[in-house]
């Protein structure tokens, strides 16, 4: 084949791909022998979401089915003309990802090892409702400044800052520091920016002139309610900022890695109750982590696996948008568990399974979140091999530490940054750990827990950080963290499709603990 036709090929199965749907070789071939085989792709995948369930392997006999008949019109098809049984295919290894100096270690059998796994931090209770919401929430927002406030002194560039009602302003140009919550953000009319800005003592109005192209850049990616830190300079009452600086992650942090060399598959989003979780690719990912599909290569890294880290949204849920008791295939939430459980069950016991919330569980949606309540997932309490914990959690799982969040967040992010996608969501991730704080944005779409104490400050630098909730995969390294979204494994939704988001399902990534290798696997 010619490098045009494999592309052309490559774009037919992520057509498909991108849909929910598996296609056969033999299909491919027929795809790629018509004259338009665009429209036909359209047809085929717009007949295939029309059926009450959707299959996830799509046949030549059902392909044929739908071939126009001579009033050029399509002709109605059941399920009977989908192949209802298939032979699970190995999984594909869809890229190796270096993120450190990966060397050619032999993998442990995760059998052979003991778990190592300490909870260092997570939430675990609902406060009753607060009398006083205000109070309560200027006791947050003083935590959180507190805290962050803590993390900016420990550069060395912040040591001369001074509360605001101590700044004063001369005939003579003087420099200043300042560490304070950004209030709000607008451009002026000349094209610079100004930046309010309030810590405990008051609030001062800052400009960021125009012309310093680096600095203009700094302050679009502030997200509101972000504490930072301003470098300013001051001259009959006029406050102009020479720098903006971050708590940031410091330069310096690095992680040793575990001391042999196992490894961690992370998840997310599985949505199971919907009619788009692809409960194949799901399977398939079982099957694979007992050992029973893949070759040589895949089996060893299977085999390896000592922990599943889930990032939320286990199961669909009821109510959490307009009309999605249409897109239900299981409409009781506590069946919904019963089902995440039996899944879960499937896989072996020496793998120790990690769970915390997102947005779709039930539990409350405000940050942080406690764990699933037990009178929910009773089932998932009593297995041996799961913790369910609150989002976010700090564990650290063989000397590594990992900050697990669901991701509610990065939608703020998305939609606070003009630079940033919900296709990159490691992007996304990387402004958080600037910011030291996993949801600084007050009033958007992630919704904050009037608690007095901030529990979302990112305190301690973690070694991985994954979250999920944009079903899109992204992994990068930031000042040696990694950063991972693990995707989903539910095929695109009509409101998924409203919004034009394209989610990358059954893609797994697993993490060497040991080298800080990225292997991402394709279940679909």
């Amino acid at each position: 084949m010619t490098n045009h036709i494999k592309s052309k090929a490559t774009e037919f199965l992520k057509e498909f791909v991108l849909s929910g749907y598996q296609i056969g070789s033999d299909v491919l071939e027929l795809l790629m022998s018509k004259e338009n085989p665009e429209n036909l792709i359209k047809t085929i995948i717009e007949k295939a979401n029309e059926l009450p369930k959707s299959p996830l392997v799509i046949t030549k006999e059902f392909l044929t089915s739908i071939e126009p008949s001579t009033k050029g019109k399509m002709r109605s098809i059941g399920t009977e003309m989908f192949k209802k049984d298939f032979e699970i295919a190995a999984p594909v290894i869809k890229r190796d990802t270096i993120l450190a100096n990966d060397q050619e270690i032999t993998l442990i059998d995760a059998k052979e090892v003991e778990a190592e796994i300490v909870i260092i931090k997570t939430p675990n209770i609902i406060k009753t409702a607060v009398k006083n919401p205000i109070e309560h929430l200027a006791n947050l927002f003083h935590s959180r400044y507190v805290k962050l406030k803590k993390l900016l002194l420990k550069r060395s560039d912040t040591q001369n800052y001074v509360p605001i009602a101590e700044l004063h302003s001369s005939d003579e140009w003087e420099d200043f520091h300042i560490i304070g919550m950004l209030v709000s953000r607008r451009e002026t009319k000349k094209g610079g920016y100004s930046l309010e800005i309030d810590d405990p003592t008051g609030t001062l109005q800052v400009i960021v002139p125009r012309n310093e192209e680096n600095l203009v850049h700094k302050t679009e990616r502030l997200l509101d309610d972000q504490v930072i830190c301003i470098h300013g300079t001051t001259r009959n009452k006029m406050f102009l900022v020479k720098d903006i600086l971050l708590p940031e992650i410091p330069t310096t942090h690095s992680w040793k890695g575990a001391p042999i060399p196992i490894c961690a598959a992370l998840i997310s989003d599985l949505h199971i109750g919907s009619m788009k979780f692809l409960d194949r690719a799901f399977e398939q990912f079982i099957s694979w982590l007992k050992g029973e599909v893949g070759g040589r290569k895949e089996k060893t890294l299977g085999r390896s696996v000592k922990y599943l880290l889930i990032a939320g949204d286990l199961v669909e849920g009821i109510g959490i948008f307009p009309n999605q008791e249409k897109e239900l295939l299981i409409k009781d939430i506590y069946q919904q568990y019963k089902e995440v459980s039996k899944f879960l069950e499937q896989i072996p016991q020496h793998i120790e399974i990690i769970i915390i919330p997102g947005n779709h569980d039930a539990t409350r949606q405000a940050l942080p979140q406690p764990p699933i309540p037990k009178e929910f997932a009773e089932e998932l309490y009593e297995m041996p091999n799961v913790q369910v914990l609150g989002s976010p959690t700090y564990v650290s799982i063989h000397n590594v530490k990992v900050l697990l969040d669901h991701g509610r967040s990065l939608d703020d992010v998305v939609e606070s940054i003009p630079t940033v996608a919900t296709e990159s969501p490691d992007k996304a991730m990387v402004e958080l750990l600037k910011a030291r704080h996993l949801a600084p944005r007050w009033g958007g779409k992630t919704t904050l827990a009037h608690e007095s104490n901030d529990f979302l400050v990112i305190e301690d630098v973690p070694d991985i950080f994954h979250a999920g909730h944009t079903h899109t995969n992204g992994v990068t390294m930031y000042r040696g963290v990694t950063v991972v979204n693990s995707g989903a494994f539910q095929a695109q939704t009509n409101y998924q499709k409203k919004l034009n988001i394209n989610p990358t399902p059954g893609i797994v990534p697993i993490i060497n603990l040991h080298t800080k290798k990225v292997t991402e696997i394709n279940f679909n």
